[in-house]
């Protein structure tokens, strides 16, 4: 069975690329490459030529992969590569890994080079559960929104930042959760790497200040959840037991995902207002 690799390269550093990486691209003839032009340049370091280049950027993702699954149809293997490091986390590569999954073909990763998982080395978290955002939006409205989404969960969060958008996403994330800690994990592995432990106030001030060069990964530390409403919660849950539509445990479920607030307390609650109201 033909196999898609997906291949995890640099970056930054071009000797963090894999001895098996390297193989991969050593053998199969068609790579699927979400920039053609930085991929020959990989290539060529490594001296591997002859191969047949797929551009698979966002424009084009449904055209790469319907190419990669004819190839896959074949016979032929492939390989996935990014712009850097591991394809299919914010990138195009994600939309070809799931029509391969979905057409039934091999799928083989090959680990390496993460600026999610470098930044997350570095950011002395301690430990699970953490939340990934990726890119976030360009538009002020929509990036504020997915922040109040993340702040909700009271967990860490990751993002992906572009240079020209910092100083904008750093004033968000200010206005948004407070003066929280930050990681920012700057040229990761490149010759002016940067790792800063700082705050989202400093951070905003220093973005202001002056525009940051190179990729940009945010560690942002989680803060408490805010309190759910209980007027809310149990306005929802007196509404619940006129309409009688839903058994106790299935309304409390239904509330406390609505509210944020755990089950256990708003099954209490709606015990209580079940006694009142003698139901």
């Amino acid at each position: 069975m033909a196999t898609l690799f997906v291949v995890a390269t640099p970056i930054g550093n071009l000797d963090d690329l894999t001895p098996r990486a390297r193989r991969i691209l050593e053998e199969v003839d068609f790579i699927a490459a979400e920039s053609v032009g930085r991929t020959k340049k990989l290539l060529a370091h490594l001296s591997i030529s002859g191969k047949r280049l797929i551009s698979c950027r966002e424009a084009n993702r449904k055209r790469a992969s319907y190419e990669v699954l004819n190839l896959l149809d074949q016979g032929r293997d492939v390989a996935l590569v990014s712009d850097a490091g591991t394809p299919g986390i914010s990138d195009p590569g994600g939309a070809v890994v799931l029509a391969v999954a979905q057409a039934g073909h091999k799928l083989t990763p090959l680990p390496g080079a993460s600026a999610l998982a470098a930044g997350l080395s570095v950011a002395g978290l301690p430990g699970a559960p953490v939340t990934f955002l990726g890119f976030l939006p360009a538009k002020t409205g929509a990036r504020k929104k997915l922040l109040e989404q993340a702040k909700a969960t009271g967990w860490p969060f990751v993002v992906y930042e572009a240079p020209h958008r910092l100083a904008a996403t750093a004033a968000d994330l200010l206005e948004v959760l407070g003066d929280r800690t930050v990681v920012m994990a700057r040229e990761i592995s490149k010759i002016h790497e940067e790792v800063a432990h700082t705050t989202t106030s400093l951070l905003a001030e220093k973005a202001n200040a002056s525009q940051a060069k190179g990729e940009i990964t945010l560690i942002v530390s989680g803060g408490e959840p805010p309190q759910a409403d209980e007027n809310l919660v149990k306005e929802l849950l007196s509404q619940g037991l006129l309409e009688e539509k839903e058994k106790p445990a299935k309304l409390a479920a239904k509330v406390a995902a609505k509210t944020g607030m755990k089950k256990a307390p708003v099954y209490e609650m709606l015990m209580t207002l079940k006694n009142k109201q003698g139901t």
